[in-house]
């Protein structure tokens, strides 16, 4: 989770559009009239980063399509009536992180190739002569 910043957001993007208007913009100066930390609004105007609360998280195991994998199947969990406590979720989730890590190491699995029914196991399946044995 991302730290929360003690500073006002909507002054620190005032100053910003402030600074970006003028062509060579005092950023002390525009920074005290605006009541924002110099370094803030010198990172943001310089350099170009973003608050922390509008970056993408670090420290986050799984991948968005990862994510959005688990949170479909949390979906139809719920859809079947199906409870999840918080330890099945978690061993969904390292389940995916493993299958993943996986695919990654192996760049190209084989696939397997599944031979065709004998014609005996085809008729031997048949719904008709189930019945009749």
């Amino acid at each position: 989770m991302p730290r929360s910043s003690k500073i006002d957001e909507s002054r620190v993007a005032e100053a910003c559009e402030a600074a970006n208007a003028l062509k060579k913009p005092n950023i002390s100066c525009i920074a005290r009239n605006f009541g924002v930390p110099y370094q803030t609004l010198y990172r943001r105007v310089r350099e170009g980063r973003t608050s922390i609360s509008g970056r993408k998280p670090t420290n986050m195991a799984l991948k968005d399509e990862q994510e959005q994998v688990l949170v479909g199947w949390v979906l139809f969990t719920e859809s079947v009536n199906m409870p999840i406590t918080p330890a099945i979720l978690q061993d969904a989730a390292n389940a995916i992180f493993c299958v993943y890590r996986f695919m990654k190491r192996h760049k190209n699995p084989k696939p397997i190739s599944q031979k065709p029914k004998d014609e005996k196991r085809i008729s031997a399946e048949d719904a008709g002569a189930l019945e009749q044995w």
